[in-house]
């Protein structure tokens, strides 16, 4: 392009060509690599987690692990090229030419794109890895791939995600009575984790809006606490503890019971529980006294994994119990937005869909389709949310137990967990290549995903796991 803008002037201002020649020719011998760059990680760093979004440290329901990091938040250095610092001044006409002023600011606002040698190595380069300006996030390359990196090590049995102002919340299990049933913090740029609460039960989804932290507690009547949602601020919770703001529970007849949760997705107005017994609640947002919380739809088959927007929610009846073997008795299914919903629209009569994650155009999901040989294997889906059966894809096949998956604005990513690996394709359709392999571990059993704007993280669902990360490709 600057070559091109460089010609049109020259037929009209020699001395001026020359000079642009003469510093685009500079330019191009320079050594300028941009795009993320690699730092060295002080030992003693603090670790980056938001101050304000952590909760004060009190015996009753907070547990401070170690808040130092090994490692410093990701660094992302910018580089600018301005030429009209160092050209001389070419002689003008005198009366003003407007097009040569234009092309002297063209010059200067040439887009900072990284800049490679012709013969550069991507191979093992972490800031060119794969392709130019390619970086990994301070992890290593190999083979022209970014390779995963911890960010933090759990004390019990990561299960959910999110990310928030640059911080990763998960919910963990408590893992052979030795760790807490907990929601825990760490900074997405890598660190050591912090309790935010210690809960009652086995911790089952987690999320977050621009003020509140939401955690789900699942279980059974073993336990003595109410299933449902809970929320506190973002900054911590206050004396009074946690509020419970979706209840799991239902009538039958006359008796009120609680259920056990499945799932939830908060919007800007409205949380949306789905529990076992077959319903989909919806609870007003922000809380109000009483809760205020009403069945949507009722008479599911196990819904799970709501996820909503404006458009409306969307879920997976996952159908029958796995442990049953039948495998065709699940559908993904919709409704539009606040409101009852008697009747739900199908979207895709899916072989038994586990978890799913939806874009204004888009829906994907993992399902499993058969038992072999004591292995659930599957697929993962993808259609257009307004025609689903008209538009489904196979993204892949002969998955090992495909579990959480996400999608940014072109792929998808999910956590194949009995083979071990995170995966992503195109949206539209993988090439004929298949999925790419972001992460692979004999001893990894990846859970659920959840992304940022350049990377991929999950939980590693074994005690003593870990939250994982990799740079997107």
């Amino acid at each position: 392009m600057l070559t091109a803008k460089i010609r049109r002037i020259a037929s009209r201002k020699r001395l001026l060509t020359a000079t642009l020649l003469g510093t685009a020719a500079t330019l191009t011998g320079c050594d300028l690599f941009l795009g993320i760059q690699q730092h060295s990680v002080a030992a003693d760093a603090s670790a980056a987690v938001d101050s304000s979004r952590l909760p004060d440290a009190t015996p009753s329901d907070v547990r401070a692990v170690d808040a130092k990091s090994s490692m410093d938040a990701t660094k992302h250095d910018a580089g600018s090229i301005d030429a009209g610092k160092d050209h001389a001044t070419a002689p003008v006409d005198a009366s003003p030419d407007t097009s040569v002023v234009d092309a002297q600011r063209d010059v200067a606002i040439v887009d900072a794109a990284p800049v490679c040698a012709p013969d550069a190595d991507f191979t093992n380069d972490p800031a060119n890895c794969g392709r130019c300006g390619h970086g990994c996030l301070e992890a290593g390359c190999a083979a022209s791939a970014c390779q995963p990196k911890v960010v933090s090590i759990a004390t019990g049995i990561p299960n959910f995600l999110t990310i928030a102002d640059s911080n990763i919340y998960w919910t963990q299990i408590s893992s052979g009575g030795t760790s807490p049933n907990a929601v825990m913090i760490a900074p997405a740029a890598g660190g050591n984790a912090v309790v935010v609460h210690l809960l009652a039960g086995p911790g089952w989804g987690v999320g977050t809006d621009t003020e509140r932290l939401y955690w789900g507690i699942t279980g059974n009547n073993n336990y003595n606490t109410l299933f449902g949602v809970y929320q506190c601020p973002l900054a911590g919770c206050t004396d009074a503890g946690p509020q419970l703001i979706g209840p799991a529970d239902y009538y039958q007849g006359s008796s009120f019971k609680w259920d056990s949760l499945d799932g939830f997705t908060v919007t800007s107005d409205v949380l949306y529980v789905a529990t076992q017994q077959g319903f989909l609640n919806e609870c007003p947002l922000p809380p109000v006294d009483g809760g205020g919380c009403k069945a949507a739809v009722s008479g599911l088959n196990s819904p799970a994994s709501p996820r909503a927007d404006d458009a409306g929610v969307v879920w997976a009846n996952q159908g029958n119990p796995l442990s049953q073997n039948q495998f065709n008795t699940g559908s993904i299914e919709t409704c539009s937005p606040s409101g009852s919903c008697p009747t739900p629209t199908p979207m895709d009569p899916s072989i038994q869909p586990q978890f799913l994650a939806i874009s204004p155009t888009y829906v994907v999901w993992t399902e499993v389709t058969a038992n072999t040989s004591g292995h659930y294997l599957g697929n993962v889906m993808s259609c257009l949310r307004n025609a689903c059966e008209e538009n489904l894809v196979t993204l892949a096949t002969n998955q090992v137990f495909p579990q959480g998956i996400a999608m940014d604005k072109t792929r998808a990513y999910w956590a194949d967990q009995s083979a071990g690996t995170v995966l992503s394709c195109p949206i539209g359709g993988c090439p004929d290549g298949g999925p790419t392999v972001l992460s692979t571990s004999d001893a990894g059993m990846p859970f659920q995903v959840a992304l940022d704007d350049s990377a991929v993280y999950w939980t590693n669902q074994v005690p003593g796991g870990a939250i994982m990360r990799v740079a997107k490709p």
